[in-house]
C-alpha cells in the first residue's frame, strides 16, 4: 500500500506530495504492502514503466535507481513504511506514474 496524490477515497492511500510540469512528474509514496518490495512488486512496475514512453526512477533518502531495472528496486530494500520518491520524465511522464502508483493503490492485486 502507498501514500499517493489524487487516488480515490476508496483506496488506502492518502496523498504525500504530486508535482508535474511539461514532461516531468513527481509523487512521494509511503510503501504499506506488508512485505515491502519484493520480487513480484519489483516485476509489476519494471512492466508497467515498460508500456510508458517514459523514464521512471525511484529514489530512498539518497539511492536513486531506474524502475526499469529490478534489481535497483530490489537493492532498495522499501520495507513496509519506506518513503519513496518517484520522478518521470518524457511523453507520458504523468501517465507512467498515474499507472504505477496504481499499483501500489491496489496494493499489488497479482503479488
Amino acid at each position: 500500500m502507498l501514500a499517493v496524490q489524487n487516488v480515490p477515497a476508496k483506496s488506502t492511500f492518502a496523498a504525500v506530495v504530486g508535482a508535474s510540469r511539461g514532461g516531468q512528474a513527481t509523487r512521494t509514496v509511503t510503501v504499506n504492502h506488508e512485505l515491502g518490495l519484493h520480487l513480484r512488486p519489483c516485476s509489476a512496475i519494471v512492466s508497467t514503466v515498460g508500456k510508458h514512453q517514459a523514464e521512471v526512477f525511484v529514489r530512498k533518502v539518497s539511492q536513486s535507481v531506474n524502475a526499469a531495472s529490478i534489481l535497483g528496486l530490489l537493492s532498495l530494500d522499501a520495507a513496509p513504511g519506506t518513503e519513496l520518491v518517484l520522478t518521470a520524465t518524457g511523453a507520458e511522464a504523468q501517465q507512467a506514474l498515474d499507472a504505477v502508483t496504481g499499483l501500489f493503490a491496489s496494493d499489488f492485486p497479482e503479488c
